[in-house]
């Protein structure tokens, strides 16, 4: 894959700034003004724009499963944006257990929404 100059240069910003440590500041701007930079660079770099996210959490710990140390918490993700011309949607639920000694977690109900192209082979792509 060839990548141009300025993917070369945001690529270089984005990694030198990671290696100031800018986790470690206190100031929020700094972090939120980081995260738009990456996000952005991602953008330049695949053609995904991301127009709307929303997220659900709903913890399903019963107490039954308390006593025994098991967490199960459900986040329902919903997005939708463009890569290029294609625009789509996803909705899809992580579902996360964690115990004493880990934590897993696991991709449910993955449902990709495609508005109709010109690209019909990637429309089957994606439903399958």
């Amino acid at each position: 894959m060839l990548v141009g100059p300025d993917v070369r240069k945001s690529f270089q910003e984005i990694h030198q700034s990671d290696s100031e440590g800018w986790e470690s500041s206190k100031d929020p701007r700094s972090q939120l003004g980081h995260l738009e930079s990456e996000l952005s660079f991602l953008s330049m770099l695949t053609g995904i724009t991301i127009r709307n996210y929303s997220k659900k959490t709903e913890n399903l710990t019963i107490t039954e499963m308390t006593e025994k140390s098991i967490k199960k918490v459900l986040q329902r993700h919903r997005l939708s944006g463009n890569c290029h011309m294609v625009t789509f949607q996803l909705e899809f639920q992580i579902l996360e257990i964690q115990n004493k000694e880990s934590l897993s977690s696991v991709i449910t109900d993955l449902n990709i929404v495609m508005e109709p192209t010109e690209y019909s082979e990637l429309s089957e792509f994606v439903s399958r």
